[in-house]
């Protein structure tokens, strides 16, 4: 963030001024260590820092309006790209993944159950979305883990915050994934494989695998090149039958590695296979 959080409007400045103040107690440097190394933890890299911010009622308002608004257009694009050619030809694909956007996908497969936008302000109060990602957001894992270690440390400050997110509950994410899956299966999930690249990026994955566990789930790490399809049309991974996944593969780690995972490519297109997003709401969202 380019603009200071007293210099936009949009922003409370009180809590934020608060804050800063407490710093001389000598408490805070102790605080933003512990939560530091918890978000290290969970994601697995270092996760630099900065103060909270707390949004003026109206601006919070706008914001949500716009980011509800924002994520019913990006679908309405993901619907459009199946036969406006304009569309087609402005929302560029990889050659190598340009089939799986076509092939047996269904009418659901252009759903996107969960996306991040990021937001820049402006310093006249309006702000803009600079990126969409509707592929593996990690930060709103590690951003409600802070939040929540925020409202704890302020407890006894006197300081009136807004109700905590959604994504500030204890494991929320791992919450999230189930019952999401548990809609768009039928089946609640009890075995949860996380697909990554072996030895590439794994950001949100410790946390992840670990909030999985705290509810009861058995989870995993995996290469989606380990899964093979049985002569029932079911994938299988290391032995066992797998229903839910989640996918951690970067559009261009994907392209890459797309040669080699056409077993996984096609459980996810006969959805055989839920990981989130699906097909389409990924690459095209």
């Amino acid at each position: 963030m380019t603009t200071a959080p007293a210099q936009w409007p949009g922003f409370d400045g009180t809590p934020h001024e608060a804050i800063r103040c407490s710093a001389r107690s000598g408490t805070l440097q102790e605080f933003l260590e512990r939560l530091g190394q918890e978000l290290h933890r969970a994601r697995g890299e270092p996760c630099p820092l900065g103060l909270p911010a707390v949004l003026a009622p109206a601006y919070a308002v706008d914001l949500f309006g716009f980011v509800r608004s924002y994520h019913r257009a990006v679908e309405t694009i993901v619907r459009a790209q199946r036969h406006d050619p304009e569309v087609r030809r402005v929302v560029a694909l990889p050659r190598a993944l340009r089939a799986d956007t076509e092939a047996g996908c269904q009418p659901d497969d252009d759903r996107i159950h969960l996306c991040r936008v990021d937001i820049i302000p402006d310093p006249d109060g309006g702000f803009k979305a600079i990126e969409t990602n509707a592929n593996c957001p990690a930060a709103l894992m590690s951003s409600g883990v802070a939040g929540r270690r925020w409202r704890e440390h302020l407890a006894g400050s006197g300081l009136n915050f807004p109700a905590p997110l959604d994504h500030e509950r204890p494991n929320w994410m791992a919450r999230w994934f189930l019952d999401t899956a548990h809609a768009e299966t039928g089946s609640y999930p009890d075995f949860v494989v996380l697909f990554r690249e072996e030895g590439g990026r794994r950001l949100e994955l410790p946390g992840f695998l670990e909030e999985l566990r705290n509810e009861g789930v058995d989870a995993i790490e995996a290469d989606p090149r380990e899964l093979t399809i049985s002569s029932g049309g079911s994938p299988f991974l290391r032995g066992r039958e797998v229903f839910h996944g989640y996918l951690k593969l970067g559009i261009r780690e994907l392209a890459r590695m797309r040669p080699d995972l056409d077993a996984f490519m096609k459980v996810l297109r006969d959805r055989r296979l839920f990981v989130q997003n699906g097909v389409r709401g990924r690459l095209i969202g």
